[in-house]
């Protein structure tokens, strides 16, 4: 969604470290993607 896409690129812009590891395959490649 455009709000989570925000939300990676704010936590990404603080330097902040998001825990992927209970992310589904297509969640993380999206993650990844930012």
């Amino acid at each position: 969604s455009e709000i989570g896409k925000q939300a990676v690129q704010r936590l990404n812009d603080l330097g902040v470290i998001i825990d992927v590891s209970q992310m589904s395959s297509k969640a993380l490649e999206q993650v990844s993607q930012l």
